[in-house]
């Protein structure tokens, strides 16, 4: 991050653009449920893959969070999996 030219920009802009990227996935989804779209002959990509693109998104935010490894991190990677 200190050693790249820009390297903290590029950084938190990754961060906080994280949680709106999981958060549009997920009303996608929804919306995909919510309006019936998962019907055949769509049920596959609808429904199985956008399950899979969801819990993807799921699985490398939390792998996101855990790299850096530090106090926090460590936490959420104790506490996050036994919820």
């Amino acid at each position: 991050m200190r050693e790249v030219k820009y390297g903290w920009l590029i950084r938190y802009l990754h961060t906080t653009g994280a949680s709106p990227c999981l958060l549009w996935s997920t009303c996608t989804c929804s919306r995909a449920l919510l309006y019936r779209i998962v019907q055949a002959p769509r049920e596959l990509l609808y429904g199985v893959r956008g399950s899979d693109h969801l819990l993807a998104l799921m699985a490398e935010g939390f792998m996101g969070y855990v790299l850096p490894w530090g106090n926090m991190s460590y936490l959420a990677a104790t506490v996050g999996p036994s919820n």
